[in-house]
This record gives C-alpha cells, sequence and structure tokens, in this order.
C-alpha cells in the first residue's frame, strides 16, 4: 500500500534594487508520498538549503540522477498543487499568479504549477502582502511581512581575502551572499546571520574561474524575512520575502 502523503507551499518574493527596483514572485505548492521532504524538494526543482559558511554553490542533480530516488514509482509520488490565485502587494501594486496545468516532467511528477511572475515596482514603505485564494485541497492565506532596509554593502578585496561589511536588520532569518560573475559551479556563497560584517579568506575565493586581478566582481546580498503561518491542507507553509542589494569589488 502507498504511504501517507504530505504537502508544503512556499512563497518567495525577491526585491532587487538598483537603477530600478525589480520584484520576482516565485511560488510552488507540493504534495509527496513515498519519499521524504528532501527527496521532494529535489525532484520539484527547489534550491538546495545551504550550510552555514561558505563555499561552492551545490551542483544540480542530472535527472536520471534523481529519478533514481524515487524506489518504485507505484508508491512514490510528487504533484505540483493548486492552492487557488495568488496575489502579492508589494507597496499596494499587485503581483498576480495562478497555477497552469503542464506536462508531466516523469510518472511521478505532475499537477499544477505556478508560472514565475517578474515586475518593476517603485519601493517607498517596503511594506509586502502576500494573499492565497486557496482551493479545494488547501485553505487561503493573508499574511504581511516588511522587506528589509537597504544593507549599504562595501567590499574590500585584499591578498588575505575578502572583508564584507553592511548594515544589520532586524527580523532577518538568512543573509546569503554570492560572490562570482554567475551563480553557477565557479561562484562563492556564503550563508551566514545578519551579523553586518564577513570574511572569506583568499583560499576560498581562489575557486571563482575566469577572474583575473583587477576584474570587478560582481557580489549579491540577500537578507531573507520568513514567517511560517498555519494553513489548512499544507503540513507547512513558507512565506519569504528577499532583499538584495548588489554591488561590485576589484579582485586581487
Amino acid at each position: 500500500m502507498p504511504g501517507p502523503t504530505a504537502s508544503y507551499g512556499r512563497v518567495r518574493v525577491e526585491v532587487t534594487r538598483g537603477a530600478r527596483t525589480d520584484v520576482l514572485v516565485t511560488a510552488r505548492f507540493v504534495s509527496y508520498r513515498g519519499v521524504d521532504r528532501g527527496t521532494a524538494d529535489l525532484l520539484t526543482g527547489a534550491d538546495p538549503v545551504l550550510p552555514l559558511g561558505c563555499g561552492a554553490v551545490p551542483a544540480p542533480a542530472p535527472l536520471a540522477a534523481l529519478a533514481q530516488l524515487v524506489p518504485d514509482p507505484q508508491q512514490g509520488k510528487l504533484e505540483h498543487m493548486d492552492a487557488g490565485d495568488l496575489t502579492v502587494l508589494v507597496d499596494g501594486i499587485a503581483i498576480a499568479s495562478s497555477a497552469s496545468r503542464r506536462p508531466a516532467l516523469a510518472p511521478y511528477v505532475g499537477g499544477l504549477e505556478y508560472d514565475d511572475q517578474a515586475a518593476a515596482i517603485p519601493i517607498s514603505r517596503g511594506d509586502v502582502m502576500i494573499m492565497g485564494g486557496g482551493s479545494p485541497r488547501t485553505g487561503g492565506f493573508e499574511t504581511a511581512l516588511t522587506i528589509a532596509p537597504g544593507a549599504e554593502p562595501q567590499a574590500t578585496w585584499t591578498d588575505d581575502g575578502l572583508q564584507l561589511t553592511w548594515t544589520p536588520a532586524t527580523g532577518v532569518a538568512d543573509t546569503i551572499i554570492t560572490i562570482a560573475p554567475d551563480r553557477g559551479a565557479a561562484a562563492v556563497v556564503c550563508r551566514t546571520d545578519d551579523t553586518g560584517a564577513l570574511r572569506v579568506d583568499a583560499a576560498t575565493l581562489t575557486r571563482i574561474a575566469g577572474v583575473a586581478p583587477g576584474t570587478e566582481v560582481p557580489i549579491t546580498v540577500d537578507r531573507v524575512r520568513r514567517i511560517s503561518p498555519p494553513v489548512s491542507g499544507l503540513a507547512d507553509l513558507t512565506l519569504e520575502v528577499v532583499a538584495r542589494d548588489v554591488l561590485t569589488a576589484s579582485a586581487r
């Protein structure tokens, strides 16, 4: 007999500051059985959980390797769920999304998925409201969060490594710093508390490929505010607002 079914959801609002403020909304609601939560995340394309500290970006596993994580397609099943219409208000401006059916990626992965939604929005207060309309399988929800204020990051690259400083904020669950021209296999990614300072040693920085002395290297500082409200039909719902600041530092 198939095992019990569990379910979870995640809505992420990513706000990138720059010459203009870009907002990206992503959402997924997943039910699964026959596998654990970590495997369900991998099979549905979720980002891996980063450990504290600095290191390489975890490489995505090939689909063939992921398929081996489902021991029996008759027992294991993953389904992207419809949780109703999703609306995100950023300083009163709405970004909306709804679920639509996609071709199944495999016999054990199917269902309804939400398209990523992007918009350029002028930010003043930084208020975010995330609302889910609910569906026959999940309840509705409505939760307010705020975007973390500008980090004002500074970076100094020396022979000994890279020293980063920024302005910390209250209510930040994680700070993720990416150092590289692209967030690929050669990037250095650090997960740290929002203390306002981080040093990355020179040995770790050597893994950034194709960076010659004097090259301007982009550095991304993501600060995450997160809440998990109870919602019927979901064992876990995570709502995140990510404030992203970008700067460059000249490599040594």
